[in-house]
């Protein structure tokens, strides 16, 4: 898996070869298509990140629901805490 700093190197690394491609098409204004393909390295840089902070929170959800549940079942199984056996 991609880290943050992969991610970035990468843009970079597209943006600069964008670069040397618009500077070698005279006929192409330089801000028009540079631009457009700075936006798409960004939007695809978000993509990523969005999906990567996705998978985290995923993670972290399962964690804390099984957390809850071994609470639940520990305090009223093994303890025999009325309030916590009836809910579980």
């Amino acid at each position: 898996m991609k880290t943050y700093g992969d991610n970035v190197r990468y843009a970079a690394r597209e943006v600069l070869m964008a670069r040397r491609r618009i500077c070698q098409e005279r006929s192409v204004p330089r801000h028009a298509t540079a631009s457009s393909l700075r936006a798409d390295v960004l939007r695809r840089a978000l993509e990523a990140e969005r999906l990567r902070n996705a998978r985290r929170l995923g993670v972290l959800r399962f964690i804390a629901v099984s957390a809850f549940l071994g609470l639940s079942l520990f305090l009223g199984g093994a303890f025999g805490i009325d309030y916590w056996a009836r809910a579980a």
